[in-house]
């Protein structure tokens, strides 16, 4: 396993945590894990501070009390905080397969610079969620083609891996094109990114929530629109 780090935000996902944490550690020595919580009521900090405890420097959690919330502002917070070159974001609801993160690193060893996981196969999506998913896709696609941008498979994917130098030098070129309330980082990401980016594709299969909520709401949708035409 090389020398990385694995950003995950977090909103009330105690029942999930502890798992996904203990799974990608377990099976990847070395690995380093930044949990990155935006103000969970569900005791979430405190699953945190026990796995930190169990694994030391393996785990941190970095808490955004006091600051505006949102899944990009976090993912930022915590690839800032990243002490290695390689990254990889997830999300904490166990919907992306922390078996992937491997393949993930893998590419970025090879030399891409971008390695998007890209969905194949989504369980136990209802006609709505699927229309509203299409839509969102074809729109970010179809902003990202205009912008000169790369299109991946899937430019709406919240799991991906990354050079930190790479992510950070996007923020600082386009701080204002980075949407912080809402819940898109890669589609902001992509479009601060030449096409001539070094970028590999792995495919996943996105599972089913099993614990806890969706963070999906009006207030998401609204943040993507918005992102959109920035």
């Amino acid at each position: 396993m090389p020398d990385a780090t694995v950003v995950i935000p977090t909103l009330n996902e105690a029942l999930n945590i502890r798992y996904l944490v203990r799974e990608l550690l377990e099976k990847h020595p070395g690995l380093r894990v930044i949990v990155v919580d935006d103000g969970s009521q569900d005791g979430t900090p405190k699953v945190v501070r026990t796995l930190a405890r169990e694994y030391g420097k393996g785990v941190r959690l970095l808490e955004r009390a006091g600051r505006p919330k949102g899944l990009t502002a976090s993912v930022i917070d915590g690839v800032k905080l990243a002490e290695t070159e390689l990254v990889v974001v997830m999300d904490g609801d166990l919907q992306h397969p922390p078996e992937k993160v491997a393949k993930l690193l893998d590419a970025l060893e090879k030399g891409a610079d971008l390695a998007v996981a890209y969905r194949v196969r989504v369980e136990n999506f209802g006609p709505y969620r699927r229309a509203m998913s299409a839509t969102a896709t074809g729109l970010a696609g179809v902003s990202l083609w205009l912008r000169g941008s790369p299109v991946p498979r899937d430019v709406m994917s919240g799991f991906f891996g990354v050079r930190r130098g790479v992510f950070l030098d996007a923020v600082h070129r386009n701080p204002l094109g980075f949407e912080p309330s809402g819940y898109k980082v890669l589609f902001d990401l992509l479009k601060a990114l030449p096409k001539s980016i070094r970028m590999a594709q792995v495919p996943y299969e996105f599972g089913t929530r099993k614990r806890g909520e969706s963070k999906i709401g009006a207030g998401q949708v609204v943040a993507f629109l918005r992102d959109v035409i920035r």
